[in-house]
């Protein structure tokens, strides 16, 4: 079962012939983030400011957050519009961005934090021109994400599914008003709702092949 721990290693380090280059919190989302060649002492002290205590519940808790943020903008937006069941595609957008809006900031904060606590490890280590791109991220980090543990992947099941269930009853509910795809309201619920099934399907899909993994 792979830790919190593993996954960091395996995402933000890669074998260099003078050590490890290692990709530091970025806390600007649209700027190159920047890399340092470490050793395997600064390696080790690294992963370990930045181990996750209990990730499975971290993840949870924030999950649980967004939803209810999501549903309290929706409301508000409804509710001052006076559109409660079909905001124009203006309020449709403003709800995006007053949803995603404080996602980023809170993804730039984090980042700010992580890189002031590794501040004084990188304190000697030199800068690179080397990266780690988001194709080397993936492929160093897929034998960790491949030993999920099943409680984890449960819980992103169950998260997505409750998403899925919220946004079909929605749509079932204003079908006698506002038939499916006759606004955009229909569209950003329909897209919610496919962005669901797909994250279950893998989910699932981690599931059986670590069954499988774990009786051969």
């Amino acid at each position: 079962m792979a830790s919190s721990n593993d996954l960091i290693v395996a995402a933000l380090f890669k074998p260099a012939a003078n050590g490890w280059i290692f990709r530091a919190p970025n806390p600007w989302l649209f700027v190159r983030a920047p890399h340092y060649v470490v050793n395997d002492e600064q390696r080790a002290r690294i992963a370990e400011v930045l181990r996750t205590k209990r990730p499975v519940r971290s993840v949870f808790i924030v999950s649980l957050m967004l939803l209810a943020w999501a549903a309290l903008v929706s409301v508000a937006m409804w509710a001052f519009s006076g559109q409660v069941d079909q905001p124009n595609a203006r309020e449709v957008l403003t709800m995006f961005v007053l949803i995603f809006g404080p996602v980023f900031v809170g993804l730039s904060i984090s980042g700010m934090i992580r890189q002031w606590r590794i501040a004084p490890i990188l304190a000697d280590a030199a800068r690179t021109d080397q990266t780690i791109i988001n194709r080397d991220i993936i492929a160093m980090a897929a034998p960790a994400q491949a030993k999920r543990s099943v409680r984890y992947l449960l819980l992103m099941i169950a998260l997505w599914a409750l998403v899925i269930f919220t946004q079909c009853t929605q749509l079932l509910l204003r079908e006698a008003r506002h038939p499916l795809f006759t606004d955009a309201l229909s569209w950003l619920i329909v897209g919610v709702v496919v962005l669901g099934l797909v994250n279950v399907l893998l989910a699932l899909a981690q599931v059986v092949r670590n069954a499988e993994r774990g009786g051969s």
